[in-house]
């Protein structure tokens, strides 16, 4: 079933609705069109519903385009056009970055998790230090207090486990109904 004629678009918000349309206009499950597009089962529930619970983004778009047979067209805006003719002006090549940067998908994917450790790391030494901020903001008195309760808290914890092995040795591992 094909389209009656061109869809004017001009927000990622106007571009889910129609697809969302068109999804439906063609009778096309949220599943079919996950399972077309190679997403997770459900997502595509997620960025068509009426309420999206995910955005479009650079990976989602095309496979969304492709699993609804659908091509993206651009063309000019002939009202927006003329209202920002005094802006237009050629760009000077000298300004203009024209190296083009290839990056390997394994590349990226290594540069994104070294990034995310540093990023652990730095908020890491943030909170150690926010907390040695905090903690000298206090009495002696309301430190000694806090340390307590924090030994309790561990104890506690030690205790139920060695309980719980106890249990679990008494009873040769097995589950009580």
């Amino acid at each position: 079933m094909s389209l009656s004629g061109p869809r004017i678009v001009r927000s990622l918000e106007d571009i889910q609705v129609e697809l969302r349309s068109i999804a439906e206009t063609r009778g096309m499950t949220r599943l079919t069109i996950d399972e077309l597009a190679g997403l997770a089962s459900g997502h595509a529930a997620k960025l068509l519903g009426p309420i999206p619970a995910k955005r479009l983004g650079p990976e989602t778009l095309p496979r969304l385009l492709r699993a609804l047979a659908l091509r993206l067209v651009l063309e000019d805006d002939p009202e927006r056009l003329a209202e920002i003719a005094e802006h237009l002006h050629g760009r000077s090549e000298g300004h203009a970055n024209t190296h083009v940067v290839r990056i390997h998908l394994k590349t990226l994917s290594y540069v994104n998790k070294v990034a995310a450790r540093m990023i652990r790391r730095e908020r890491r030494k943030w909170a150690l230090e926010a907390t040695k901020q905090r903690l000298a903001a206090l009495s002696p008195e309301h430190r000694t207090r806090l340390a307590k309760i924090a030994i309790r808290a561990r104890w506690k914890k030690y205790r139920a486990l060695r309980k719980a092995k106890r249990e679990m040795e008494a009873t040769n591992g097995q589950i009580e109904k």
